[in-house]
């Protein structure tokens, strides 16, 4: 099963961030402890796309995209459950309608998630579809009003199925099947959903079948410079390779250095060591991905598991050696690295920081652009971030105080440093430590 966009519902994980693991990036909002809990994992290509996103609580969360020709916002959303008073839903509504209100109209906003609501068995308007399942209860009508006001529509009601590609949620023993969980979207964009439905025979360990959505938007990759190559500076200990580069700095210097100003010399200086260092050095090698621990018989368990997803005894006993066999092979895995690193700590004390860092890099994350604006709305545009920093330095450096000339000039006066000051802090510099 091909997913690019998958939301995720009480995922139990503490406070909020983001990690990338195996070219997918998760995206998960939490409290203090291990309850409730949303998530948005994403793929390598929808990565790309990430414009920001705000873990607005444990029950919401916002992730925007760049697309083409308008934005995407995609919501998380986890209601309370029907054992919730009243006061506990309209306290759940309060946010979801401030954190919509981020969302522009023009835009398409796409909501998901487990609303432990029932819409009904019949048509309602624009909102709700005529392939539904069960009754409408209160929760039902309260999420449909809500649909209406910000006019989406509960796009897994409107594509005929079999009832059993409808439910979501199947009670212990599967006596009661529920259709509660829901993906939406703003209806002026619903021509661009082909189809939506429940999946019973997916593989999830949990009560819960995964509610898919075919989705047609062209997305935009944000553009990011690219890095600038890092050089193995080891080789400069090697005497032929330091006098190459000498050699090649000194040609590339113009003859008439000492006669331009400060900044033309430092600007000459700085071209000329990278050039003759692209000449003369070796450029870093890309690191190899860390290694993944699941091993083929944890593989063969996975594929076993999943063809006995009816039988739901032999399902748990699988589930359970699965886990087993994970938290082996894992141990494994980090007690292998964990030798390497302690194989290094006499020896080589940057490699051993490698070695650390193999073990504890999860790969670049994209960077969330969204900032909050003094009134708490989130801004996005780059025009707005801009002009939101520079308020905001502006008040941060604001001084009241009476400017005193003479004493900050005491500070700026004092003897001129000496040549041979710098060259000697050049030298008691370690190498391979930053100065």
């Amino acid at each position: 099963m091909k997913i690019n966009c998958l939301g995720l519902c009480e995922v139990r994980w503490t406070e909020n961030g983001q990690f990338r693991k195996n070219d997918k990036t998760i995206i998960y909002s939490g409290r203090h402890e291990h309850q409730r809990g949303v998530a948005l994992i994403l793929d390598k290509r929808l990565s790309k796309s990430i414009l920001g996103c705000w873990p607005k609580s444990d029950r919401l969360l916002l992730v925007k995209l760049k697309a083409s020709p308008f934005d995407i916002n995609m919501i998380v959303a986890y209601p309370p459950t029907t054992d919730a008073d009243e006061q506990t839903i309209e306290e759940f509504y309060d946010p979801l309608d401030e954190l919509y209100s981020n969302c522009k109209s023009q835009e398409i906003n796409i909501l998901m998630g487990d609303f432990n609501a029932k819409v009904g068995c019949e048509k309602h308007g624009k909102s709700v579809g005529p392939h539904v399942l069960g009754m409408r209860n209160e929760r039902g009508e309260r999420l449909i009003d809500w649909c209406e006001e910000k006019k989406l529509a509960i796009m897994n009601t409107w594509f005929a199925a079999h009832p059993r590609r409808r439910y979501a949620w199947a009670s212990p023993g599967d006596r009661t099947r529920n259709q509660i969980d829901y993906i939406m979207i703003n209806e002026r964009y619903r021509s661009s959903v082909s189809n939506a439905r429940a999946y019973p025979g997916a593989d999830a360990n949990s009560d819960h079948n995964p509610v898919i959505a075919n989705i047609k938007i062209y997305l935009r990759a944000l553009k990011h410079p690219k890095g600038k190559p890092r050089f193995v500076l080891d080789t400069l200990k090697n005497p032929d390779i330091s006098a190459d580069f000498s050699k090649a700095v000194c040609e590339n210097l113009p003859k008439n250095q000492i006669q331009e100003n400060s900044q033309t010399q430092w600007t000459n200086l700085k071209t000329s060591n990278i050039t003759a260092a692209n000449n003369v050095m070796p450029k870093e090698s890309k690191k190899i991905k860390q290694p993944h621990w699941v091993t083929d018989e944890i593989e063969s368990l996975l594929h076993k598991r999943r063809q006995f997803k009816s039988d739901q005894e032999k399902y748990k006993r699988i589930d359970k050696e699965i886990q087993k066999q994970c938290k082996c092979a894992k141990e494994q895995w980090l007690e292998e690295k964990c030798q390497e690193v302690e194989r290094f700590k006499d020896i080589n004390i940057k490699e051993m920081f490698q070695k650390i860092r193999e073990i504890a890099r999860q790969g670049p994350l994209p960077v969330s652009r969204g900032i909050r604006s003094s009134s708490g709305r989130i801004l996005w545009e780059p025009e707005d971030i801009a002009k939101r920093w520079e308020e905001y330095i502006a008040s941060l450096f604001h001084d009241d105080r009476e400017d005193d000339d003479d004493k900050t000039a005491s500070y700026l006066s004092g003897p001129s440093i000496l040549k041979e000051e710098v060259r000697w802090a050049l030298q008691t510099l370690e190498s391979g430590r930053s100065g």
